[in-house]
């Protein structure tokens, strides 16, 4: 049996400024949250959650910054616009160093390739 329900404008609010923060698509952040692929969208559509689920989003979004500001996590992005790089040590490292601004991780990269080169030549 499941336990009351509430309207939930404020989860809703709060779950799609951490897809925002975390570059989640919704699909992604239900399932690694909730278990279930259509949460966000039927919070979009009216769908009201219990106390549980609020609190177990919450505390998913909450454990994800803390992973984050540690350098556990990186944002998750769109899987359907990624190159296959994105998942590559070097990558990784770069995103971090530059906190996810894929600009700045993308000149580190760009440098350390240009670093190498030189050294080569030497």
């Amino acid at each position: 049996m499941s336990g009351p329900t509430i309207a939930t404008p404020g989860l809703l609010l709060r779950v799609e400024a951490f897809m925002r923060e975390a570059e989640m698509p919704p699909s992604v952040f239900g399932r690694e949250a909730m278990r279930d692929p259509g949460f966000v969208g039927g919070l979009r559509n009216g769908r009201k959650a219990g106390i549980r689920a609020i609190r177990r989003a919450d505390a998913f979004m909450e454990k994800w910054r803390e992973d984050y500001d540690a350098g556990r996590v990186l944002p998750v992005g769109d899987r359907r616009f990624r190159t296959g790089f994105e998942d590559t040590p070097l990558a990784d490292r770069a995103m971090r160093q530059a906190r996810n601004d894929r600009s700045h991780a993308l000149a580190l990269l760009l440098a350390a390739a240009e670093r190498i080169k030189s050294e080569m030549g030497q």
